[in-house]
């Protein structure tokens, strides 16, 4: 689940910052990938997230929320840029472990990178 959560991000972000108007459709699925699907799509600034409802047959679409990741783990993701050893950001108080936990960031090899 987290792989395909981060190919959705991936994707739509990098559709989005080419320009594109991106639709995700969150149609199809387990409750929980269609869950995600639009979740990640709402963070990821997707232009419109649509559904068909299985009985109507119609293509709904979800209100766009203002929905985001806390500041502070912004703050903290920020800290890593593109890529710190891990005891660099310790030293700046950063919680690695919660940011791993939280599927924001991966540590290989002492290596703190942004997901």
């Amino acid at each position: 689940m987290v792989e395909l959560i981060d190919k959705y991000a991936r994707l739509i972000t990098s559709k989005a910052r080419q320009g594109l108007k991106v639709v995700v459709n969150a149609t199809a699925g387990f409750k929980p990938e269609t869950t995600y699907a639009a979740l990640i799509a709402l963070m990821s600034c997707a232009w419109r997230v649509i559904y068909m409802h299985e009985d109507f047959r119609k293509v709904g679409e979800l209100p766009i929320l203002p929905i985001g990741i806390r500041q502070r783990y912004l703050d903290e993701v920020g800290k890593v840029g593109n890529g710190t050893p891990s005891y660099v950001l310790t030293q700046q108080d950063v919680d690695v472990g919660d940011l791993v936990e939280r599927g924001l960031v991966e540590e290989r090899d002492g290596v703190v990178r942004p997901k």
